[in-house]
């Protein structure tokens, strides 16, 4: 069997055979878009990137776990995906990530959940007030 597929990732070129009755017929599935495990992980994390459920420093933490030797030979828009994902900056503390940078911190002292009691209303007064606003009316 001659190099018959090209990996869509790094565009090199290997055998295999979905049909035969060869050894590449008991090959996983994703063998027949790229060569190796690594390249279909690759172009998994670069996909997820340029569709945007990834940011770049989440990418960056799952892409750092694979040799990108063969960038040069990968698509322009792969090529300049992994540049900008490896370009990025993984944050130090996850709370410096962007998704969660817009929440707010609210400070609670002791002394306000010790006070908590006083400050509510009981459910008994509560329901007195409300019945007497309905009398008013």
């Amino acid at each position: 069997m001659a190099n018959n597929k090209t990996c869509i990732l790094c565009h090199k070129t290997y055998k295999h055979c979905g049909h035969c009755k060869s050894e590449s017929a008991f090959e996983p599935s994703w063998k027949s878009a790229w060569d190796t495990e690594e390249c279909m992980n690759i172009f998994q994390i670069l996909a997820n990137y340029n569709n945007g459920a990834m940011t770049a420093s989440e990418a960056k933490k799952e892409l750092i776990k694979y040799d990108l030797k063969d960038k040069d030979s990968y698509s322009p828009k792969m090529k300049k995906a992994a540049e900008e994902i490896m370009a990025a900056e993984i944050p130090a503390d996850p709370y410096d990530d962007p998704k969660v940078k817009n929440m707010k911190t609210i400070e609670v002292k002791p002394e306000d959940l010790e006070n908590k009691s006083e400050r509510q209303p009981k459910k008994q007064e509560f329901i007195a007030k409300r019945s007497m606003k309905k009398s008013n009316k």
